[in-house]
């Protein structure tokens, strides 16, 4: 309150940032300290889409099976309801969410479509390696 007004919201700088263009899902930065995170997602086009989902990748489920799994970039949106055994949903960010990581790997999915009925397309971002 140093202008005699209460500050309601504050928001945090992201820690990491999901960035989709309509061709190409990306995450930043290229390398993660465990801890707590703030993920931000910015859609580059400018449009209010759904937003992205940061993963957890681990031994049991890689890199290579969740590509394997979600295809191509821009491939229809898989139908499986629960995530592998070996893959943890860390947060549904749009546009900040927080998430707490642990050393492994991680990666973002992009989300598009799907409204109105028609199916829903994803984009997947490289891996990211997150550190102690």
């Amino acid at each position: 309150m140093l202008t005699g007004e209460t500050i309601t919201e504050v928001r945090p700088d992201p820690t990491v940032t999901i960035s989709f263009d309509g061709n190409r899902c990306a995450i930043r930065p290229r390398r993660l300290s465990a801890g707590e995170q703030v993920v931000a997602y910015v859609d580059e086009r400018g449009l209010k889409t759904e937003g992205a989902i940061l993963l957890q990748l681990s031994e049991a489920f890689t890199y290579e099976d969740l590509r394997d799994l979600v295809g191509p970039d821009g491939s229809i949106l898989p139908r499986r309801t629960r995530p592998p055994k070996g893959l943890e949903v860390l947060a549904f960010v749009g546009p900040l969410a927080e998430a707490t990581t642990i050393p492994s790997v991680i990666a973002g999915l992009c989300t598009s479509g799907g409204v109105g009925g028609g199916p829903g397309r994803v984009w997947l971002t490289r891996a990211v390696e997150v550190a102690r």
